[in-house]
């Protein structure tokens, strides 16, 4: 099966900065795809080239095996949620709605029928006569939504559509956009820098900085297999333990802090004898090692420390161990009826799987 989408070989420059830098790009119907990385990486430009706002100075964009690279946005068949809603406060609901089908000539009662339609998608009937100013932030998000589906767009694209909401809010709204495009079975490309957001709704992911994708894939892949130190460190928390490669044997390998302290990971070939080398420990992959952990002793990392200090953030507790000088390590445990309470400044000693612990260059 052909791609809906493809960007190949994409370039855009503003002035001397390279915006986007050969970035290739191939997005399957159905899918919802995440363009993910920090201010200024190229994402928001990568949108508006799809868009047609912007005409990159190199390469083709396809929709459907058909060269859009320079046609005009109005010609693409895509639709675009902004973040500021971009909803005309002038014109009630229904006619900000009917917008698009108007502009395309569309037929009176058929443009009726498709207003209502989509009111009943974003879940508003029955607010068509109201203005934008008396709609609350989410509605108005809702409302851009349906003038961006109203005339069944081939792709929708959305530029940080959540980001003026506030999180109990944007939270909701994230599951609404994602049952919404799987029952329109409808091609998203959603902008933003939520890792939060990315993961809990993308279907793939593509990690963007200084103009290139540094990783597309699965938000699981991305999160459990990073391909390097900027997206373990982009995607989720982790701690970081600098190092060289210190020795190996047929199943791991060993890294040595300036400290002295030795982590054993899974078998690493990537760099040679004395070379810098990081490993990854997400916080929650940590335990604290007591005497009721199950098969303690065969957990091959395990260090003494001392608790610097502790964040309650409600489901969990937040250990920030020190187990050497200038060397702190966050212990994430859940909270509950069976969780230990320890103190700062109580010693402990903590522990994780060789498994749990990525090799990064």
């Amino acid at each position: 099966m052909g791609y809906q989408l493809e960007l190949i070989n994409v370039s855009k420059l503003f002035g001397d900065v390279r915006a986007v830098d050969d970035v290739s790009l191939s997005i399957q119907h159905g899918e919802f795809l995440t363009l993910l990385g920090p201010s200024g990486s190229g994402k928001t430009t990568s949108l508006n080239m799809i868009a047609g706002f912007e005409i990159p100075d190199r390469g083709e964009i396809l929709l459907e095996n058909e060269d859009i690279t320079t046609v005009a946005p109005n010609d693409r068949g895509i639709g675009m949620v902004f973040q500021n809603y971009a909803l005309f406060p002038h014109l009630a609901v229904s006619d900000n709605i009917a917008f698009p089908l108007k502009m395309r000539k569309t037929p009176g009662h058929t443009i009726q029928q498709a207003v209502r339609e989509a009111l009943e998608l974003v879940k508003l009937p029955g607010f068509g006569s109201r203005y934008p100013h008396q709609l609350s932030g989410g509605q108005q998000q809702r409302i851009a939504l349906a003038r961006a589906i109203v005339y069944k767009p081939k792709i929708l694209l959305m530029d940080e559509p959540l980001g003026a909401l506030d999180k109990k809010l944007r939270d909701h709204m994230r599951l609404e956009i994602k049952h919404l495009q799987e029952s329109l079975d409808i091609t998203v490309i959603y902008v933003t820098h939520d890792q939060e957001e990315a993961l809990t709704m993308s279907d793939r992911i593509a990690i963007m900085n200084e103009g290139k994708i540094i990783q597309l894939d699965t938000p699981v892949a991305l999160y459990e297999s990073p391909a390097n130190l900027f997206v373990a460190d982009f995607i989720g928390e982790s701690n970081f333990l600098k190092g060289q490669f210190a020795e190996t044997d047929d199943v791991r390998t060993a890294v040595e802090t300036a400290e002295g302290l030795k982590v054993w990971v899974t078998k690493f070939n990537q760099a040679a004898p004395g070379e810098a080398v990081s490993v990854a420990v997400r916080p929650e992959k940590i335990q604290i090692l007591t005497a009721d952990v199950p098969d303690a002793n065969n957990i091959a990392n395990q260090f003494n420390g001392r608790i610097e200090e502790i964040i309650y953030v409600g489901e969990a507790r937040i250990y920030r161990v020190s187990l050497a000088p200038e060397v702190l390590v966050d212990v994430k445990v859940q909270s509950g009826p069976s969780a230990q309470n320890f103190k700062v400044g109580g010693d402990i000693t903590i522990g994780w799987r060789i498994r749990h612990g990525l090799a990064l260059t």
